[in-house]
């Protein structure tokens, strides 16, 4: 009699399967914790810590900012956007059937205009739905549920819901262009290669910060790509100067930009940001030069070494994380929805290792991903910017130690190789 052998495979919980349950403890362990007690503190201390009086405050200001396109530079220092979003923002003032004096502090008027009210929700509706496509779009090998569940834990996770949708930032727009860029970038079809190139200038016309996709050509060397895209980036983010000021505006804008990029308040965002909040809350002075000068240099590290480690990395997902890590916590004075652009490194991870086995690596990034994209209820007592945030630092961290580590190592075998065949 013969006995058969059978083996059984250990099952593996999936990334997204571990992604999902600790959003959704974070999520429900939030609402079960703040509506039976009516913790009116706790939603105070998730949505922005502002005391209720800058909901959608971005999207309304650039609203009223826009009004005169023209000199929409030269009227306020906090034009930090570049002038493609704010000819869109123009359209979307020249929509409004009632006329408003040009009054740079009147946003919160204009937010109270019902029509204003519809033009935010119709502009946060396209951007949502055009979310929900991308996602399908990279994530098509999982199953609808799955799918369907990612994203609404990604609505209501700590960067969307409490981030860029609280404050009617623009930012979601940009990073959905982004994702749906980078899907298109490898296709097989020539007019969708295409297609990506425009997605990222117009991306970049937006938020300037996804140019940076612009280094996954050169790394691969698709110079006439490279070429194109930067003739597109002409005309979506150099042209629309004409309507906002000419060269004078365009000027005016890059002090703009220069003024902002010099200081940096104590925030648990960006490096530099970072770094001055913990300053402050070791008894030092921020507004001290060297203070702002260390925090400065920590900041331009990070970004040159964000691009090094992005070149000597191979996967895809990684390479992207890099980028996206210097539009998170490398830009001056980020606010906590930069946090949103992970989301693009998190969707590449999940797409990639759809079929690759199980290890250890993979869990942690994605309990690190997990950390970032949910409520986090455990730190209540703390700022939430600091838990947002703080998953993102050790995510690039880790993720830079096993790339260096990685690239050690090949260059090592690399060197064994050629020493033997010398010796053969």
């Amino acid at each position: 009699m013969q006995f058969m052998k059978i083996e059984t495979k250990k099952r593996q919980i999936r990334y997204i399967t571990l992604f999902l349950l600790l959003s959704g403890v974070g999520i429900i362990s939030f609402f079960a914790f703040v509506v039976p007690n009516s913790n009116i503190d706790a939603f105070r201390w998730l949505v922005m810590e502002h005391n209720y009086k800058w909901q959608f405050g971005d999207f309304f200001r650039l609203l009223v900012y826009t009004a005169d396109l023209k000199n929409v530079y030269f009227n306020t220092s906090d034009a930090v956007y570049p002038p493609l979003i704010m000819c869109f923002f123009h359209l979307l003032w020249r929509l409004n059937p009632i006329t408003l004096p040009v009054n740079l502090s009147s946003w919160v008027e204009a937010s109270r205009y019902q029509f204003n009210s519809l033009i935010f929700l119709m502009v946060t509706l396209v951007e949502v739905a055009l979310l929900y496509i991308a996602i399908r779009k990279l994530l098509s090998q999982y199953n609808e549920r799955n799918i369907n569940l990612f994203f609404f834990a990604l609505l209501f996770s700590a960067p969307f819901f409490e981030g860029a949708i609280e404050r009617g930032n623009i930012v979601l727009l940009a990073m959905v262009l982004m994702l749906l860029a980078l899907h298109y970038k490898d296709s097989d079809k020539a007019y969708e290669r295409e297609f990506a190139l425009i997605l990222i200038a117009v991306a970049a016309g937006i938020k300037v910060y996804p140019a940076l996709l612009g280094l996954l050509y050169i790394k691969e060397k698709q110079w006439k790509e490279s070429a194109r895209l930067i003739v597109y980036g002409m005309v979506f983010c150099l042209v629309p100067f004409a309507f906002t000021g000419g060269v004078n505006g365009a000027l005016q804008y890059l002090k703009i930009l220069f003024v902002r990029s010099k200081g940096a308040v104590g925030r648990w965002t960006s490096v530099h940001c970072f770094f001055t909040a913990v300053a402050q809350h070791l008894g030092f002075d921020i507004h001290v030069f060297h203070v702002q000068l260390i925090g400065k240099l920590l900041e331009e590290l990070v970004v040159v070494g964000s691009v090094v480690v992005m070149w000597l990395e191979e996967r895809n997902w990684k390479r992207v994380l890099y980028l996206c890590g210097i539009i998170a916590v490398g830009v001056p004075n980020c606010y906590r929805y930069t946090s949103i652009f992970m989301l693009v490194p998190l969707l590449f991870f999940l797409q990639e290792s759809y079929r690759e086995k199980r290890t250890f690596m993979g869990y942690l990034y994605t309990i690190l991903f997990a950390a970032t994209f949910t409520i986090p209820v455990w730190a209540i007592r703390i700022e939430v910017d600091f838990a947002i945030f703080f998953p993102i630092y050790l995510l690039l961290l880790v993720s830079v130690i096993e790339t260096v580590v990685a690239a050690v190592k090949s260059k090592g075998n690399l060197k064994e190789s050629a020493t033997d065949k010398t010796n053969t």
